[in-house]
């Protein structure tokens, strides 16, 4: 031992050595697992794009983006996404004015109803508004009453039609970027402007600009969701740039999959540039005081406010609803859904508890670990690589990692490849979640405990994920949702005989009958609703218990 040090002194930095080891291997093995998980499948697959027989090979690439029915289907995807972002920022961002601004009544039940749209899966949505614009459906029967004698009824199943069903779906996007900002606005700055214009004026002046940026950030999430959908466009049977490429990964063709893959990585990767330099710096505009707002809204407003919100909420999520129903009609297609999906069931519950599980520890342990800074924001992107590029794309790429001899073929011949998909798929949200919790965390708590000789493990379970947990529990109910019901992904690599609910009922979707599949359609999105209500109401409890503990 060095002189000048006693033993207690000895033993600390004993520990505290320890400690930086034991954290080190711990991040180069999270760092080892995003790797394999989410970067080897896209780089493995540019890898096989490239290289032939041992030589440089761009020949697909330049056929492929020299194609002029290439850049025509780019051209559908911005039309859809494009569209899809502007409707769906029409309908969000005024509900999301009309539950934080307007106040209106029960705006918690209405808030919980708008998430509904976003937790279902793009293609039961999609199956509910074809059922209800359809020839015998409610809205179809309206259109065809409302329309001149001799004109043509307009059909689903184009490009406005998919317009609209990402609309409805992803709006709550928008809605919540929209409240979230309202939450963080300070009253102060109302109280000036009022001492110089009117209510209407200084909400048009005020109010709308500083929210603007994140009003924008939850539309441009839009246009990059809508972008890169898959199934919505297939069933209604619209050609985009996602379909595709699903039909090149389908025919395992990795050379002109992944060239067409190019396109929509550079739309995302200019979308992300676009947040990052001119709306990220723009919600510092928001200083989030808690100062109650001056500025009130006429009980005349609210009431047309609460009007507007509860006829959204009816169209968005009742109508849906009750169309599924209502077409699965009699009660004993339900019993026939269960005799023959019952497998798929318990398939696709435990996918997503695997997929939730792995994805909610290792996002926890990457934060933990890295907290913020360059590092993390590399990490973050290097995790988003794996959505940008689509599902089947993704599916193509672990497809070509793991169907090899010995382990990684034991891993691609069981549900253990669909849980890897999931998990590469989501792992930046996740990370994201659980990023926007260690923000909050107070450092010296940390400080603390390693003044008072907590290790770092005992540190990180005994503080960290307490504190965390109310967060912890967000991040795992979201990835059960989107486990269960992901599709883009999984679909192409599935093991034979074993499905989930998500490809069984996108598979009926175009041969099976109507009655069974809104029967499973509305199982899928019981089960999912139920899932995130558990998640939630235990985020609210954990939440009220931080809170009364402070």
């Amino acid at each position: 031992m060095p002189a000048g040090f006693t033993t207690d002194e000895g033993i600390r930095v004993t520990r505290s050595q320890t400690d930086i080891y034991t954290r080190r291997a711990a991040l180069l093995l999270v760092c080892a697992a995003v790797l394999v998980i989410a970067v080897l499948p896209v780089a493995i697959l540019f890898l096989r794009a490239i290289v032939t027989d041992g030589q440089l090979n761009l020949d697909a690439f330049h056929t492929v983006l020299s194609s002029p029915r290439q850049w025509r289907l780019l051209g559908n995807s911005l039309m859809v996404a494009g569209g899809t972002a502007c409707l769906a920022t029409l309908i969000g961002a005024p509900a999301g004015y009309a539950l934080a601004y307007a106040r209106v009544p029960a705006r918690r039940t209405l808030a919980a109803l708008f998430a509904i749209p976003a937790l279902l899966p793009p293609y039961v949505l999609a199956t509910a508004w074809t059922t209800m614009l359809g020839t015998n459906g409610l809205f179809g029967a309206w259109l065809v009453a409302f329309l001149p004698m001799g004109q043509a009824r307009p059909s689903p199943f184009s490009v406005p039609g998919v317009i609209l069903v990402l609309a409805f779906t992803y709006y709550p996007l928008v809605a919540f970027a929209t409240m979230i900002a309202l939450g963080r606005f300070d009253g102060r700055l109302e109280e000036a402007a009022l001492l110089a214009g009117q209510r209407a004026r200084v909400f048009r002046s005020v109010v709308v600009p500083l929210t603007l940026p994140s009003v924008l950030t939850g539309a441009l999430c839009v246009f990059v969701l809508a972008l890169l959908n898959f199934s919505v466009p297939s069933l209604m049977q619209v050609d985009t740039y996602p379909v595709e490429l699903y039909a090149s990964s389908a025919t395992y063709d990795y050379a002109a999959a992944t060239a067409q893959s190019l396109p929509l990585l550079a739309l995302c990767l200019m979308a992300l540039c676009a947040w990052a330099m001119f709306l990220r710096p723009r919600n510092a505009w928001l200083t989030g005081a808690r100062r109650e707002r001056s500025l009130r809204v006429s009980s005349h407003m609210r009431t047309w406010a609460a009007a507007g919100c509860w006829g959204l909420a009816l169209l968005s999520v009742f109508a849906p609803l009750a169309s599924l129903f209502v077409r699965s009609l009699p009660l004993r297609t339900y019993l026939s859904v269960w005799e023959t999906a019952r497998d798929e069931f318990v398939t696709s519950l435990l996918v997503g508890v695997l997929s939730a599980t792995l994805l909610a520890g290792l996002a926890f342990l990457q934060c933990t670990l890295l907290g913020g800074g360059r590092r993390a924001a590399t990490l973050m992107f290097a995790e988003l690589l794996p959505f940008a590029v689509t599902g089947p794309l993704l599916s193509l790429g672990s497809i070509a990692l793991w169907n090899r001899d010995g382990f990684p073929g034991l891993v691609y011949d069981s549900m253990n490849i669909v849980v890897l998909v999931c998990v590469a798929r989501y792992l930046f949200i996740a990370a994201g979640i659980l990023a926007v919790g260690e923000r909050r965390l107070n450092p010296r708590l940390h400080e603390a405990a390693r003044v008072h000789g907590v290790s770092w493990w005992r540190g990180m379970f005994g503080v960290t994920l307490p504190l965390q947990a109310p967060f912890f529990v967000a991040c795992w109910g979201l990835a059960f949702v989107f486990a269960v019901g992901e599709l883009d992904a999984t679909v192409l690599v599935c093991p034979p005989g074993k499905t989930t609910l998500a490809i069984r009922l996108f598979t009926l979707m175009h041969y099976g009958p109507d009655a069974y599949v809104a029967a499973l359609s509305l199982i899928t999105a019981i089960v999912i609703l139920c899932a995130s209500a558990c998640a939630a109401w235990a985020y609210g409890r954990m939440g009220n218990a931080h809170a009364a503990s402070h």
